[in-house]
């Protein structure tokens, strides 16, 4: 991320929530100390931000970490008669991830939560499931260079088309 800023040139769009937010060394403002929230991962993903997820894990005493992308959330929205669109307590969760270590599948899990930190089984089609915690969320997005291109071309071409007029004019 800071190579794009550094030597790219480009701006970044960057959103966290982190256990560990007050160590973080980017941009910290932007990142809000606590476990990932469920809003806040289901307000990035319908912003169509790319949500990278830092997972932590305990086999016996020790603690490991790892990181998969988030492609999508969904729940039982089961107000009735009318359904209200948004996650109420009592409906059920789900996380859609893709892991580097497996990346041919989008795997689907059932998203707990306990202590206030959402969780999940992970299966990262290597090692067994193993019951993880999400720590941290960052959603960042650099602008695609074909949109960047069409805007700039279409600012050329109002430009040209401006100069044409003036000088047209009588």
């Amino acid at each position: 991320m800071l190579w794009c800023i550094d030597f790219a040139g480009v701006n970044l769009t960057f959103a966290g929530m982190d256990i560990g937010a007050t160590n973080f060394s980017f941009r910290p403002e932007l990142v809000k100390q606590g476990p990932p929230s469920w809003d806040f991962m289901w307000g990035e993903l319908k912003d169509r931000e790319d949500v990278e997820l830092n997972i932590q894990y305990s086999i016996g005493t020790n603690w490991y970490g790892h990181a998969v992308t988030l492609t999508s959330l969904k729940f039982d929205d089961l107000n009735n008669p009318t359904k209200n669109g948004h996650w109420d307590p009592g409906e059920a969760r789900m996380i859609d991830y893709l892991d580097p270590n497996n990346n041919t599948n989008v795997i689907w899990a059932n998203l707990v939560e306990t202590n206030g930190f959402l969780g999940f089984k992970w299966d990262n089609g290597i090692n067994d499931a193993q019951n993880v915690w999400i720590v941290g969320a960052f959603a960042e997005s650099i602008p695609e260079p074909a949109t960047v291109a069409v805007l700039s071309l279409g600012s050329a071409v109002l430009l040209l088309d401006i100069r044409r007029r003036r000088r047209s004019r009588p």
